[in-house]
């Protein structure tokens, strides 16, 4: 947060067609800074894990670092988030760390 000069975080409820709807986050600043972004990254990050934990049940990938795993399913959700964004895919970015996140918004 101080890296950023952020005041707190605040949580909004958004409607979407699957009737658990969906929480996404904004960054609250005195100038309003990052007035445009929202970040949605613990329910994704959760079933992320989720999908690696029951790959890992499989004898196929019992070997495989979970790691890796969770790597792999990530890359497929960008790939496959930005094909049904289309044109609007421009508008949204996918971190794996919170350093990348935090640099890139340091430059907003």
């Amino acid at each position: 947060m101080k890296q950023l000069g952020a005041d707190s975080l605040k949580f909004l409820r958004l409607p979407t067609f699957m009737k658990r709807g969906s929480t996404v986050t904004t960054i609250c600043t005195k100038d309003n800074r990052y007035n445009n972004i929202f970040l949605d990254f613990a329910s994704t990050t959760s079933s992320f894990l989720e999908v690696a934990e029951y790959k890992k049940s499989h004898e196929a990938y019992r070997q495989t670092d979970i790691d890796d795993l969770i790597l792999e399913y990530a890359n497929t959700f960008v790939s496959e988030a930005k094909q049904k964004l289309q044109k609007d895919s421009v508008f949204v970015d996918f971190y794996f760390s919170q350093d990348d996140l935090v640099s890139r918004l340091k430059e907003y």
